[in-house]
């Protein structure tokens, strides 16, 4: 064997020595993350939960106060109907009473 193949084994050897620890930590290093950003994903998941629930209680509540107020309205509504409807009735009614029938041509 030559030198430099020598050279470029003993290279590849000390090399070998440098990046197979490199490696090891490396994954160590990409483990600790993985578990860190799971449990940083837990947390937020609970957090966006959490927020979600409340939003969705505060929107049923605004909900269900926004339908009684519509209800509440529409029953006042109603009756200033019926009471137009009644009072036109009446007018009706009394501008009718001193005439005669129409007559059909029938």
């Amino acid at each position: 064997m030559s030198g430099e193949m020598i050279a470029i084994i003993a290279a590849t050897i000390a090399l070998a020595g440098v990046i197979v620890p490199g490696m090891r930590g490396m994954r160590r290093d990409m483990n600790r993350l993985e578990v860190r950003l799971t449990e940083r994903m837990g947390a937020l998941e609970a957090k966006f939960t959490e927020r979600m629930g409340a939003l969705e209680a505060k929107l049923t509540e605004r909900m269900g106060a926004l339908e009684t107020k519509l209800t509440e309205r529409m029953g006042a509504l109603e009756t200033q109907l019926t009471e137009r409807i009644a009072r036109l009735e009446g007018a009706f009614e009394g501008s009718t009473r001193g005439r005669e029938p129409r007559k059909t041509r029938h």
